[in-house]
């Protein structure tokens, strides 16, 4: 088990950073950790690091974002400074927004819903931003869910 620690001045993965949709190189991998990418860099030389799922065609290594997210869970142990919260928001390929949730583990919640929500294989993109608190997350996602309408989300869909 590897420590890290999340370095709040990291700015969050958003979509620009992944590769069709769900594919990270190795700076989207640091941003995904919360690191320096020089200390992502160093993470991933580890032996003991999946190695990279497939190569772009001129040879740079590519990781799946719920293949990732299972390593992280059993070999990270990110430490908590502060608990910070995400927003995510999945999307489908033709972009439309599928479901938006928020997670203090956001790789645990990705590989959950990769299990049980009926929706997941039709995610081709996921976009993932940091919140302080759980309370500015919790807004935030009810604020996201009544004005963007994701599909698949049904706490906060109406007005109360």
């Amino acid at each position: 088990m590897i420590s890290i620690e999340r370095d709040a001045s990291i700015r969050s993965l958003s979509a620009n950073d992944l590769v069709s949709g769900r594919w990270m190189d190795a700076a989207a991998v640091a941003l995904y950790l919360g690191v320096p990418p020089e200390k992502g860099a160093a993470i991933m030389r580890k032996r003991y690091f999946p190695v990279a799922a497939m190569r772009t065609a001129d040879g740079k290594a590519l990781w799946d974002i719920v293949t990732l997210s299972d390593w992280i869970r059993t070999n990270v142990k990110m430490a908590e400074k502060k608990v910070e919260v995400c927003l995510y928001r999945h999307f489908n390929q033709a972009g439309e927004l599928l479901y938006v949730g928020i997670s203090a583990s956001p790789m645990q919640r990705t590989r959950a819903h990769g299990y049980a929500a009926s929706w997941f294989r039709q995610v081709e993109r996921i976009t993932v931003e940091w919140h302080p608190s759980r309370a500015e997350a919790e807004a935030a996602e009810k604020h996201a869910i009544r004005a963007e309408k994701p599909r698949f989300n049904k706490a906060h869909a109406h007005k109360i």
